[in-house]
């Protein structure tokens, strides 16, 4: 004969089995049991003891579900708590764990996956379980959320404990204590060209429009889990695709493209960019560097502006200017002006440019001869163009002045009047001069018989 028993409650429970005889006598067996444990039960009971939640990324949510039904023939309260939050009651374990952590060797440089102290303790909870608070009647059930999020990574492990109890019972037993352990990683990428992409664009002769340029980078996923790439990058720069999807360990290759011509304007020089790189499955930005270089024929002068200043009616003049090539590749110019009646461009017959063409060498300078062929009484101004082939156009403007000497004083005559032999007396002349005295210094007075009484003074 077998016999089975349930309790559904921690209690003692009695009872008495009647054993009927034929022809006999009955026979009572007495029967006691006491109900041990929690009436709170699991579907797996490993389960509960502890939960691997695995791989995942950092700043992402981590999920695992658990069903817990209550057996019982009373209503419990379940209250879920992060037990590595709470201090521990043995202090002499807490500095022993202290001097362990202490005198641990920190890891090597370049150690991909150093081991880390609890996250959880450090840092806060990390995992938690929804609803965190419930009573379950006598035969319900409820699925609990275990949830687990990490900043940082790094391998995490904490304790949730389960308490329960029945009626309005102060406190609560700990019925469950389960160990919940995850894995956090970080997004990691490895470029073929880690120290970014770097482009030159050199103009050659007869170059029209410039064709972009073109460059490959790998892109390889070293993390332990797949990674989606969002792909990105700003003119003149261009990527041939905006999303790659990379299983853990695989490899993708992608062009990257440089337009040299994206700015119309042929100058030459350096441009910054950066391909970005954001991800799907976690917050984490990355970029790689990128340079674009163009080198147009390019000049400089020395001057911005050829001023000849005056000069006498009909006398010529010419300024020279230095022209430097500030280019990598060749520079090929010519002069011209602009059209006559069009601003800063109303005298172009007057000046003239020697010589009219010519070519120079990387980085190379030569001077170039402006020409103010003179007039009479009057401003001259004119606007030099100066084209370079494949590159662009330059503006030196020219201004020029010609006039006469001439001069004219409001008086013919001083009279100092009756001065003491000892005082010095001083008398201002006016004078109203042309251009040319104005712009110099050539005037002087003549003093004629009178010794060294009178002395003419700088005129200011």
């Amino acid at each position: 004969m077998e016999l089975s028993l349930y309790l559904d409650d921690a209690v003692r429970a009695a009872e008495e089995l009647l054993i009927s005889v034929k022809d006999s006598a009955e026979q009572a067996v007495a029967l006691v049991a006491t109900g041990v444990g929690s009436s709170i039960c699991c579907e797996e009971d490993e389960e509960l003891k502890a939960v691997a939640m695995g791989t995942h990324y950092s700043n992402r949510l981590c999920t695992r579900e658990i069903v817990l039904e209550n057996k019982g023939r009373k209503p419990q309260k379940l209250v879920w708590s992060n037990a590595s939050l709470n201090p521990s009651k043995d202090k002499e374990k807490d500095k022993e764990k202290a001097k362990k952590r202490a005198a641990a060797p920190a890891p090597a440089d370049g150690d991909a996956s150093p081991r880390r102290p609890p996250v959880g303790v450090a840092h806060g909870s990390v995992f938690t379980v929804s609803p965190d608070v419930i009573t379950l009647e006598p035969w319900q059930s409820c699925i609990f959320v275990v949830r687990g999020m990490c900043a940082a990574a790094g391998d995490v492990d904490e304790v949730l404990e389960l308490t329960a109890s029945i009626g309005n019972a102060k406190g609560g037993k700990p019925i469950f204590s389960t160990a919940v352990s995850a894995t956090f990683v970080d997004p990691l990428i490895e470029f073929t060209e880690p120290d970014g992409l770097s482009f030159v664009h050199m103009h050659a002769d007869g170059e029209e429009k410039a064709a972009p340029l073109l460059r490959k980078v790998g892109l390889k996923n070293v993390a332990t889990l797949p990674l989606t790439l969002s792909l990105k990058c700003a003119q003149p720069f261009a990527v041939n695709t905006p999303e790659v999807a990379l299983a853990p360990g695989a490899e993708a290759e992608v062009t990257v493209s440089f337009n040299p011509g994206f700015f119309g304007d042929r100058q030459s020089g350096s441009h910054d960019g950066k391909l970005a790189i954001a991800y799907k499955e976690h917050p984490q930005r990355d970029a790689l560097k990128l340079v674009g270089e163009c080198n147009y024929p390019n000049v400089a002068f020395d001057t911005a502006r050829a001023d000849f200043g005056c000069v006498l009616n009909g006398t010529p003049k010419q300024l020279a200017v230095t022209i430097t090539n500030t280019a990598k590749v060749p520079a090929q110019f010519s002069w011209s002006f602009a059209a006559e009646g069009t601003a800063d461009a109303a005298d172009s017959s007057a000046f003239d440019i020697l010589p009219i063409r010519g070519v120079l060498a990387p980085g190379a300078s030569d001077k170039v001869l402006l020409l103010f062929k003179g007039g009479v009484n009057g401003k001259a101004r004119a606007l030099a163009l100066c084209e370079v082939k494949g590159g662009p156009e330059y503006e030196l403007p020219l201004v020029a002045e010609a006039s006469s000497v001439g001069f004219t004083l409001d008086k013919t005559a001083l009279d100092f009047g009756m001065q003491m032999y000892n005082a010095v007396e001083e008398r201002e002349v006016p004078r109203d001069s042309g251009a040319i005295l104005r712009n110099s210094a050539q005037f002087c007075a003549i003093l004629r018989n009178s010794g060294a009484i009178l002395t003419r003074l700088p005129a200011l």
